[in-house]
């Protein structure tokens, strides 16, 4: 891949911007390099996800509707081993692609594992406590294994930041797992917005690991989508925030040339840190003596009368606005790109206003 990627950079050397990157994108876009596997990860991601439900229903994996919950995260009994359909289809899509990086053991090891520990979560469910435990361990796996962002700090600070930030992401896709389809199509969008951005900057490993994870999440998107017949399980977005993280972490935008590049991680994650924002600017009220739990920004758009498809589409919404204003970041001007991210800002200040608002009412 490295010769095909070297060829590909010679063949649009020269051009001026923005036309040489508009065509350096077409260019690579339909590369083999990244065609034939995204294909083989759509499809396997396809095939592979009705014989995954079947096995969740087989051994009894399924979230049962919790009548106690205003909005239960499904209506009926719904299998929840869709990370295995996710990760089955990226790791086949990367055996058959020509890129060998060492740094895909650090996604893939590690993913394997927080599977593994949602898995027994769901079987016994696990503490708090334990559940970050837990999260820690792979996190750190996955900084051992390469998975590294560098802030121009020592070893050890470097290490560290990379494990907190792995941690923020990962938990920061599972809070919005409560509603089906929002975490995959939130990955969808944010492998796409990175895999331009990889092109963009030169970085072949980003580009291609975000067009594996965003194939198979779109193969398996046909079934996670309302109506949804197979869900994420705790591990399987705890799995695509580890993954989503480490991109962002190694990417280019490590030693970034402008401000546009240096805040692209968190326009990426624009829904996800919403949503966290939200959960942890109001504070729960008491109510008849006990203590009500923040709302997530799925509960809070249903308060507001959405249905929960609109819901799902207007989070979709925010989180491709988001990946836009990334992605416009190399291309733009300074100030038409500081335009761009204020409009961005403000229309996320008052959705968040009236719906901390209307909770406030409520």
């Amino acid at each position: 891949m490295v010769t095909t990627w070297a060829r590909s950079q010679t063949l649009v050397d020269g051009l001026s911007a923005p036309t040489g990157a508009i065509r350096r994108c077409f260019h690579l876009c339909y590369m083999k390099i990244y065609i034939y596997p995204a294909l083989i990860g759509s499809l396997v991601a396809l095939v592979i996800t009705p014989l995954v439900r079947a096995l969740a229903r087989r051994f009894a994996i399924v979230d049962v509707p919790d009548p106690r919950r205003r909005f239960p995260l499904h209506t009926v009994p719904t299998p929840l081993l869709g990370g295995l359909a996710i990760y089955a289809a990226v790791g086949f899509a990367a055996l058959v692609a020509p890129e060998r990086d060492p740094r895909l053991t650090g996604l893939l090891v590690p993913g394997a594992l927080v599977l593994a520990f949602g898995l027994a979560h769901h079987l016994r469910p696990l503490r708090p406590l334990g559940w970050i435990t837990l999260q820690c361990v792979v996190a750190t796996m996955a900084v051992v294994l390469g998975l590294r962002a560098d802030v121009g700090a020592p070893g050890w600070v470097n290490a560290l930041v990379s494990i907190g930030w792995l941690l923020v992401v990962m938990n920061a896709l599972m809070l919005v797992n409560d509603l089906s389809g929002a975490a995959t199509g939130v990955t969808t969008v944010a492998c796409g917005a990175l895999f331009i951005l990889g092109v963009w900057r030169g970085d072949p490993f980003v580009t291609l690991i975000s067009c594996l994870v965003g194939s198979a999440c779109v193969g398996f998107l046909g079934y996670n989508l309302i109506p949804t017949s197979i869900s994420l399980s705790r591990g399987g977005s705890a799995m695509l925030g580890l993954w989503l993280g480490g991109l962002l972490a190694v990417g280019p935008w490590r030693a970034p040339h402008s401000v546009q590049m240096a805040i692209a991680p968190i326009l990426v994650l624009s829904l996800p840190l919403f949503n966290a924002i939200l959960l942890a600017r109001t504070r729960p009220a008491p109510s008849r003596g006990l203590r009500r739990r923040p709302k997530t920004l799925t509960e809070r758009m249903l308060d507001l009368g959405l249905t929960v498809e609109q819901a799902l589409y207007l989070q979709y919404g925010i989180a491709l606005l988001g990946a836009v204003v990334a992605v416009l970041g190399p291309v733009l001007r300074a100030p038409l790109w500081s335009i761009a991210l204020c409009a961005l800002l403000t229309g996320l200040w008052m959705l968040g206003s009236r719906l901390v608002r209307r909770e406030a009412h409520g």
